[in-house]
């Protein structure tokens, strides 16, 4: 608690600190997490797409993860579209 007259709540530690960066660092319109977060959300049915490693301020690279709605497909890649037609060709 902060302030003698008026007091207030005031959070900080690393979750704030990450939280602060992952906002920073993310993408318009999607919700950006660190691997641990990611973990969690997979387990519960949460598709997360991989950015791979990001410099994060005060962090160095942490490997982070876009949150993808619940029955996303993630798009298929020019190498494994390639690899799809070799083997339907055989």
């Amino acid at each position: 608690i902060v302030g003698a007259k008026k007091p207030q709540y005031d959070i900080w530690g690393n979750t704030v600190n990450v939280a602060s960066r992952m906002d920073s660092t993310g993408v318009v319109s999607c919700i950006h997490v660190p691997e641990e977060t990611q973990r969690v959300l997979f387990e519960h049915g949460y598709p997360c797409e991989c950015r791979g490693p990001i410099y994060v301020k005060g962090k160095g690279n942490m490997t982070t993860y876009l949150v993808r709605p619940r029955g996303y497909m993630m798009p298929l890649s020019n190498s494994n579209l390639s690899s799809i037609g070799n083997t339907l060709n055989k």
